[in-house]
């Protein structure tokens, strides 16, 4: 139950997220590249329709462990696996032989999405322990509140933004949040 909540709380947020992340990141990046004029074009209606689909697929997973559908959920998780290393193949790729690739990123971009990911981790895990949640679940709570979004944002961003150095750009940044978890 935790981990559903969190997913759906990040998922509407995601909105949100993903406007002030592009918003963040992309003039950086673009201030020491030879491409200073790019801009973040989201496709809102596309960037909606994902957060649905991910919205839906909340809820037909809770319907089904509700109802404790076994074989169900072991084929769920299978496929949910499945999908999230497609994606993570598909995005290191892109991003490797991209208009913009992982190795040209900036060094304050990388240490940025470094500490970003230190702070959500050491921040959530705290707030969880202030609530008087066990460790194993502030655990949860920190994992839910960083690692496990980037490969939902990588598949938000592949969606919503038009193919391009933008976007190139803008899937660097969950690229890296995931190599800076390992």
């Amino acid at each position: 139950p935790l981990s559903i909540a969190m997913t759906t709380c990040s998922s509407l947020l995601s909105f949100a997220f993903i406007a002030m992340n592009g918003a963040i990141y992309i003039p950086i990046v673009t201030s020491e590249s030879a491409d200073s004029d790019a801009r973040l074009a989201i496709d809102w209606l596309a960037l909606t329709l994902s957060v649905a689909a991910v919205l839906l697929g909340i809820m037909v997973g809770a319907t089904i462990a509700y109802y404790h559908i076994v074989k169900l959920i072991k084929a769920m998780g299978v496929v949910g696996i499945v999908a999230t290393l497609i994606i993570l193949i598909w995005a290191f790729v892109s991003t490797g032989s991209s208009d913009a690739p992982l190795s040209d990123a900036p060094t304050s971009v990388v240490i940025a999405i470094i500490c970003m990911n230190a702070i959500a981790l050491s921040v959530s895990f705290g707030l969880a322990l202030c609530a008087k949640l066990s460790r194993n679940a502030a655990t949860s709570v920190a994992i839910e509140a960083s690692n496990q979004n980037a490969p939902l944002a990588i598949a938000i961003l592949l969606l919503s933004l038009d193919a391009g150095y933008e976007r190139d750009l803008a899937l660097n940044v969950p690229v890296l949040y995931l190599f800076s978890n390992v």
